[in-house]
């Protein structure tokens, strides 16, 4: 097995999959845990995005060791419920990207109605950042990066960075491109507010630490059997 690393991608996870929602952002509640057990029983290392970076630059890293990152967009209130508990039984961490102007609110940014799920609040967040979850920044209002203007693209990465630091009194400096749309002018602006990697969408994997500000994962969803999850974590 090469030296690379699978990064996976979670929205909401819940005990049943509710009505009007997009599957493609939920994994049950019970294939998730299934998912952690197959980790744990094939001793796949779980690390965050900054520790993935670390392995890949250094040449001394055993190549047949495989590692896994499990990253969470938007933050969702079923994070702090179901999620935090699991990770904190299986002493394993994860990425955490947060939409910064829904902090304590509810989403407004999906079509189905299913998926406007309460997003956790300051506390939450701080709780997490606690638990060892790394907090990442979803942009502010989770808007698509190449739809808006200059002066709003700064406002969505950098308002973002700010409100983010002041509750885990912390940096952050990971970044997670909303809708998985992304520009060359927003990576430069990510680089200018001081980030130090994004992720994006696509399903590949993380090969290459030079491409920090194009880190790929690969999506989990309801859909996904464990045969499905076994091919996306062990594939070369």
């Amino acid at each position: 097995m090469k030296n690379n690393i699978s990064v996976l991608l979670y929205h909401q996870i819940s005990d049943r999959l509710p009505p009007d929602s997009n599957p493609d952002c939920f994994c049950l509640k019970s294939k998730f845990i299934e998912q952690l057990n197959f980790i744990k029983e094939h001793d796949i290392s779980v690390i965050s995005l900054e520790d993935a970076e670390l392995k890949l630059n250094n040449p001394l890293n055993k190549p047949h060791h495989k590692s896994v990152v499990l990253t969470f967009d938007d933050a969702d209130i079923g994070f702090y419920d179901i999620v935090m508990p699991i990770l904190s039984d299986y002493g394993y961490t994860a990425n955490l990207f947060v939409p910064s102007a829904f902090v304590g609110k509810k989403s407004e940014w999906s079509v189905h109605i299913g998926s406007h799920a309460p997003i956790m609040d300051k506390n939450q967040i701080r709780e997490a950042y606690d638990q060892r979850i790394h907090i990442g920044s979803h942009s502010h209002s989770h808007s698509k990066m190449n739809k808006i203007s200059p002066n709003n693209l700064y406002k969505e990465i950098n308002t973002s960075k700010i409100l983010l630091e002041d509750i885990i009194s912390d940096a952050v400096n990971e970044f997670s491109y909303p809708h998985g749309v992304y520009n060359n002018d927003v990576i430069n602006l990510l680089r200018s507010a001081g980030y130090k990697r994004a992720v994006t969408c696509n399903a590949e994997i993380y090969r290459n630490p030079r491409d920090n500000f194009e880190i790929p994962r690969n999506y989990i969803t309801s859909e996904d059997s464990i045969i499905d999850f076994r091919a996306i974590l062990l594939r070369e």
